[in-house]
């Protein structure tokens, strides 16, 4: 109750510090000569505070308006952009992308909404250039995910051809391969295909491509978390093993269908409504901590659950949180991660907000030292506490660095995509103690104009920022239709390896 006290008398300030301010427009724009002009700002853009509200000017109806929308911190420029195409001219529609700093290599998702569905290869030895190197065409898809493989030998693709997800609403089924399909990338310049491997159900929303012990693993979203072990064999790609795994409801683990472990031999016949989408899992990041390795678990209605898969095919229920202490909680967490500052353990959690009814968008930080029993000790949500909007609004997705045994909370950055709101940094330190105002370092939103063609074709182009990866402490963006963005918070030293993401 004090919090939302506090942010309605900050919002009230804000509003009579904006009459205040008169003809800009801006309650606290600072002088623009105070910002180094980045060579990516656009015409008429705006340089504020971080106390500054962008937020409270936005809304659907206005998606297009650039007034709301051509804003920045100076402590957040875009130092780098890619149209990815041949032509110069964006896609409508990316989305996933997988930038891995130790192989100078990215992949970069083109869902496939009213255009071709794709897969950029990307040379980022340049850090600031991002190049492309091959595209890939899988047509008939939607791709909802890409990841490279640690060696850099394997690409996978995820894919679905039902439009289940809230941001395919009106859209045709399609029948090319759901599930996930395997190129052979030792050249990236000439990807070659290996395997599909399909999915009689919703397809694979999102994965997770790991080496657990010494099983090569990769770790699908579909009705269930599915589990799939693999070997490479003769220059091509096999499943060995298959796992489907559900949350424990009082204790008792729930019985999958179709059985629990199989042999890929087994024929696996649709289970539509086994556990229908809206209440299923979204995603999931693994760590490694000792000779333990959790997968991170995020559900639709079921909360958050902590998985040992050490022995993948044998995935265990180890914790779970289901919103307990939570300010703005709905039953949906969509991104989750857990990692160590000092030695304390955290998993930090997000939703992904889908209805106009949903709450104020929120980070929920988890005391994780007993996996058995998270707790909530903070949370960050914007103080002028905006509801989400659906969609438009949300918090999506977010990386975390550094971070380890030696590193200091006050050290430790959240690179936030925000949905319309764009690339924010947030400072974890402040928000351990639930200083939601001083744990802004800086938000860009400041992209290209979103051309009002595309926008008439694809409503949800105006969800700009849908994912985000750092790279020695390179910020990479994808907005769904301005291009690939490398921002750098100047904070931030380019170049250090300590400053990348992990999952």
């Amino acid at each position: 109750m004090q919090r939302a006290l506090l942010g309605a008398l900050l919002l009230a300030i804000t509003t009579l510090a904006g009459c205040i301010a008169g003809d800009t427009g801006v309650d606290d724009a600072v002088d623009p000569t105070a910002c180094d002009p980045a060579p990516y700002d656009p015409d008429g853009v705006q340089y504020v505070g971080t106390d500054h509200d962008p937020i409270a000017s936005m809304s659907v109806e206005n998606a297009l308006l650039t007034e709301t929308t051509f804003k920045r911190t100076c402590s957040l420029p875009a130092i780098g952009w890619s149209a990815l195409s041949q032509d110069g001219t964006p896609h409508m529609y990316i989305g996933e992308i997988d930038f891995r700093g130790d192989l100078d290599l990215g992949a970069v998702a083109v869902l496939g909404n009213q255009e071709t569905p794709r897969v950029y290869l990307v040379d980022i030895s340049d850090r600031v250039a991002p190049k492309v190197l091959s595209h890939i065409d899988q047509q008939n898809t939607y791709i909802v995910d890409v990841k490279i493989s640690d060696d850099g030998k394997l690409l996978f693709t995820a894919s679905q051809k039902i439009p289940t997800s809230p941001e395919f609403e009106g859209l045709a089924e399609l029948e090319g391969p759901a599930g996930f399909t395997v190129y052979d990338i030792s050249d990236p310049t000439q990807p070659r295909y290996l395997m599909t491997e399909p999915d009689p159900q919703l397809g694979c929303h999102m994965m997770s491509h790991e080496i657990i012990g010494d099983t090569e693993t990769l770790l699908c979203v579909s009705q269930q978390v599915r589990i799939y072990t693999l070997s490479r064999e003769s220059g091509s790609v096999q499943v060995t093993g298959v796992v489907d795994w559900m949350p424990e409801e009082d204790g008792a683990a729930r019985p999958s269908d179709p059985p629990l472990v199989r042999s890929p031999a087994e024929p696996l016949d649709p289970v539509f409504g086994a556990l229908p989408w809206s209440s299923g899992p979204h995603d999931m990041t693994v760590q490694k901590d000792g000779d333990k390795t959790y997968a991170i678990v995020s559900h639709w209605d079921a909360g958050l659950r902590i998985v040992d898969v050490t022995d993948p095919l044998m995935p265990t229920e180890v914790g779970k949180w289901t919103g307990e202490d939570a300010t703005y909680y709905a039953g949906n967490v969509h991104t989750a991660m857990m990692f160590y500052v000092g030695e304390d353990r955290y998993i930090i959690a997000s939703p992904e907000y889908t209805s106009e009814n949903d709450p104020v968008p929120s980070l929920w930080v988890l005391d994780a030292n007993d996996l058995t029993a998270p707790k909530l000790v903070a949370e960050w949500f914007h103080p002028g506490e905006h509801p989400a909007q659906g969609l438009f609004l949300t918090t999506h997705q977010w990386q975390v660095a550094p971070t380890g045994k030696d590193v200091n909370a006050s050290d430790v950055r959240i690179y936030l995509s925000y949905n319309h709101a764009g690339i924010w940094v947030l400072d974890l330190g402040h928000i351990l103690m639930d200083h939601d105002q001083e744990a802004i370092l800086g938000y860009n939103i400041a992209r290209s104009e979103i051309p009002e063609e595309v926008y008439n074709k694809v409503k949800n182009t105006r969800l700009a920022t849908w994912d985000v990866n750092v790279v020695d402490g390179h910020i990479y963006g994808s907005d769904r239709a301005t291009g690939l963005w490398v921002f750098h918070y100047t904070e931030d030293a380019l170049g250090d390896v300590r400053v990348t993401g992990f999952a």
